[in-house]
């Protein structure tokens, strides 16, 4: 039973000692039935000429079974105040040793503690914008899809934010087969924890008025912050089989959805929306699917001299629901 139940706790020091206890135990049992059986026999013989009325008839040739139950109690009794003192000594080793115990973190745990890293003091209230036409998303597809803004990094590299882990929680839903790498091999410079996918994973980016079919290169959450004072939020860099053209800067001019879906025909519009307290709200405004209704909505909010505060709101029977931020800073040293 021992034995049974500790067979999840692993490799190494705890599971060296577990099976040292297992065998111990286990000449203890076969020590224990070897002295019941010559106690038995010593028993039976005695008790047999007792019954016959001549003792000492067949007690005489029985001290050797005597002396051996003698010689088996007492070495049984040294084995198992033995066997007693490993196993506190092993159990109160294992209660030592909590972290060499645990198996190794499961990707849900690594994803919680890496956002536990990041504080949530940056996160700002999002207005209620007032409804509008029914379009593509509904209750029972939203869910299908993750929707942010792109950007083209400085290697002309297409990436999008995952400031609150949504994006990187959804492609784990898809594909859970991946290769976490930590600190100098995740990157020799900027370090960090960073997370690729074994199987292609096609995501949609549409930039400069253009669609492009994107496979999902890695997921990573930066360990070196080139700007003090600012957060350094995780991004998803995504890889084409297309050059995308260059950018004269880095700025928000596109979308990324995920999955691919050949279907959508995308088209971008300036947009006022208005929310429930009639302030007007300009934006961007994008239709999938050719019907000349807003799909998605996104905008910037000005917070201060070097930081902006961008939201992300699609159509859902109507309704805008807010599913994507990004707090932009400026780097000021």
């Amino acid at each position: 039973m021992y034995c049974h139940q500790h067979q999840y706790l692993g490799k190494g020091l705890q599971t060296k000692l577990i099976q040292q206890l297992c065998f111990l135990l286990a000449v203890v049992s076969a020590d224990l039935t070897l002295l019941n059986y010559g106690t038995y026999i010593w028993h039976l013989n005695t008790d047999w000429a007792e019954v016959i009325g001549r003792p000492n008839v067949l007690a005489k040739p029985l001290p050797k079974y005597q002396s051996l139950s003698v010689i088996l109690s007492t070495t049984m009794k040294r084995i198992y105040f033995i066997s007693i003192i490993l196993i506190f000594t092993t159990l109160a080793t294992l209660g030592q040793y909590p972290n060499k115990i645990k198996s190794n973190p499961s990707q849900q745990e690594i994803i919680r503690r890496l956002e536990k890293g990041i504080t949530q003091k940056w996160i700002r209230q999002n207005p209620k914008l007032n409804n509008t036409q029914t379009s593509f998303f509904n209750k029972d597809n939203e869910k299908n899809y993750f929707i942010g803004l792109l950007e083209i990094g400085g290697k002309n590299i297409p990436f999008t934010w995952d400031d609150k882990f949504s994006l990187i929680k959804f492609i784990l839903n898809l594909d859970t087969d991946i290769v976490i790498k930590h600190g100098m091999l995740a990157d020799k410079f900027y370090k960090g924890t960073k997370i690729t996918w074994k199987k292609n994973i096609n995501a949609l980016i549409w930039v400069n008025y253009k669609t492009f079919k994107a496979n999902v290169d890695n997921w990573h959450l930066l360990g070196v912050n080139d700007c003090p004072g600012t957060i350094n939020f995780p991004t998803l860099s995504l890889k084409t089989m297309i050059a995308i053209p260059k950018q004269t800067e880095n700025s928000i001019n596109g979308l990324t959805i995920l999955p691919y879906d050949e279907s959508f025909v995308i088209k971008s519009i300036e947009t006022t929306l208005t929310n429930e307290n009639g302030k007007a709200i300009k934006g961007i405004g994008y239709d999938l699917n050719n019907d000349d209704i807003v799909d998605i909505f996104s905008y910037d909010e000005v917070i201060s001299d070097t930081a902006s505060y961008t939201r992300l709101y699609i159509n859902v029977n109507g309704q805008w629901k807010c599913k994507w931020i990004h707090l932009d800073e400026e780097c000021t040293d």
